[in-house]
């Protein structure tokens, strides 16, 4: 679920909407360096969710053998593995930001006018999914 909410520079006084997190059917990714937002729709990406769900399943497939490994099981969360790895695909598909920068699920939130981080967030105005 992702939500809207206004935000202040703490710099340069600048007010602004910001959007935080995809929503049922797009992800919303952040340039790291001026914090741009890009919007993916699923449907774009439908062989990256294909790629993802099948390696969710092979880890449930074989969830016996991993778990009489000892090391495998306490060092090892391919839950976490198979969700990092689609990440990375879904931000390899994002490309790069018009300012050069690349676009991740984990770039902080930046001022649009002078692209601070010194943000504060407002109350949430809006809600989606």
């Amino acid at each position: 679920m992702g939500v809207q909410r206004e935000g202040k520079c703490l710099e340069c006084g600048e007010a602004f909407t910001v959007s935080a997190g995809g929503g049922f059917s797009f992800h919303l990714v952040r340039c790291e360096v001026c914090g741009e937002t890009k919007s993916i729709g699923t449907d774009e990406i439908e062989p990256l969710l294909a790629s993802y769900r099948s390696d969710l399943l092979t880890r449930y497939n074989t969830a016996g053998s991993v778990a009489r490994d000892y090391y495998a099981e306490k060092h090892w969360d391919p839950d976490k593995a198979a969700e990092e790895k689609y990440k990375r695909s879904v931000e390899d598909f994002a490309g790069d930001c018009a300012c050069g920068g690349k676009f991740t699920f984990d770039a902080p939130l930046r001022c649009p006018a002078c692209h601070s981080t010194h943000i504060e967030l407002g109350e949430i105005t809006v809600f989606y999914d």
